[in-house]
């Protein structure tokens, strides 16, 4: 129904999100769907964790690859602003919680 329906349009993209917590069983009938959405001439965007990378790559037809990371001053701003709604929260704790987390993202 969604191939008939995207007919309709000149395109038509579908974004999955976080495939490498999708279960590793179904992964491979993912990345069958996908190629058939890919040939119907939708344009399909991915995105994972690093460790699955290598295996999208060898399995999604015509699949072009980039990384992308969050820098420190981003997972920084984000957490700022997300805690400044807290008013719970001390400010030396609020600190130390961006600087935790920070450290940690290493550029997720």
């Amino acid at each position: 129904m969604f191939k008939e329906c995207s007919k309709q349009f000149s395109t038509v993209a579908v974004l999955l999100d976080a495939f490498d917590e999708c279960a590793a069983v179904e992964q491979k009938a993912i990345v069958d769907l996908l190629n058939e959405l890919g040939r119907e001439g939708i344009r399909v965007f991915v995105t994972s964790r690093p460790e699955r990378r290598h295996y999208l790559e060898s399995k999604l037809i015509n699949s072009i690859s980039e990384e992308i990371r969050a820098h420190d001053e981003d997972v920084v701003m984000y957490l700022s602003e997300r805690l400044k709604e807290n008013d719970e929260i001390d400010s030396k704790l609020k600190d130390d919680i961006i600087e935790e987390l920070r450290k940690k993202a290493v550029g997720m």
